[in-house]
């Protein structure tokens, strides 16, 4: 049991962690490429009939 073993849990997480927000990011972007705006939470069928 080493003083750094936490590190072999922190660095997988880490990058599951960054992936994820990589992930978020890049729906992001595209979304608000594709239409001109960012998307808004919450919209659902109705919402959209309305605009």
């Amino acid at each position: 049991m080493g003083r750094f073993q936490f590190l072999e849990v922190v660095l997988p997480l880490g990058i599951i962690a960054g992936m994820l927000c990589v992930a978020g990011n890049v729906q992001y972007q595209i979304h608000k490429a594709a239409h001109g705006r960012p998307k808004h939470i919450g919209n659902d069928m109705w919402d959209i009939a309305m605009e």
